[in-house]
């Protein structure tokens, strides 16, 4: 088959689509990269979660409710979110700080809501989305 010119002129045009889209989309990655895996001891090391904010203040060593925070955590969905602060920017959080059995490290996130979805930040390192059915369990300290 004789290629026309019509033809010729279509499968530039879809190539040079499709190198724009695959240039378009690196560019976009670069500028606004996901976060790092967040960061977390494995769940055997770690001896207590503390969790704070205003005048609530748990603490909890029980190794089922260690796990179960830690795959809330390790659950979370990173985001193209920076985290350039401290602390977030919102007005409430949840501090959270994981401790690792010998007490040598100490992780700190924050948790907090922002536009109906909630978020764990941890600062300069990233921001990630988690499901929000941990909140339930925070309030009721169960």
């Amino acid at each position: 088959m004789k290629k026309t010119p019509l033809r010729w002129l279509v499968s530039s045009i879809v190539v040079l689509a499709l190198v724009v889209a695959i240039g378009v989309i690196k560019l976009y990655d670069d500028f606004f990269p996901m976060a790092k895996p967040i960061q977390f001891p494995t769940i055997e090391k770690i001896s207590v979660i503390e969790i704070s904010k205003n005048d609530l203040d748990i603490k909890y060593t029980d190794n089922e409710i260690i796990k179960t925070i830690a795959e809330h955590f390790l659950n979370a969905k990173a985001t193209r979110s920076l985290s350039v602060n401290d602390a977030p920017t919102v007005k409430e959080y949840y501090i959270v700080n994981i401790i690792e059995e010998d007490s040598s490290r100490v992780y700190t996130s924050f948790i907090y809501q922002e536009n109906s979805k909630w978020y764990i930040e941890q600062p300069y390192w990233g921001v990630y989305e988690m499901d929000k059915n941990i909140f339930s369990f925070i309030e009721d300290g169960d």
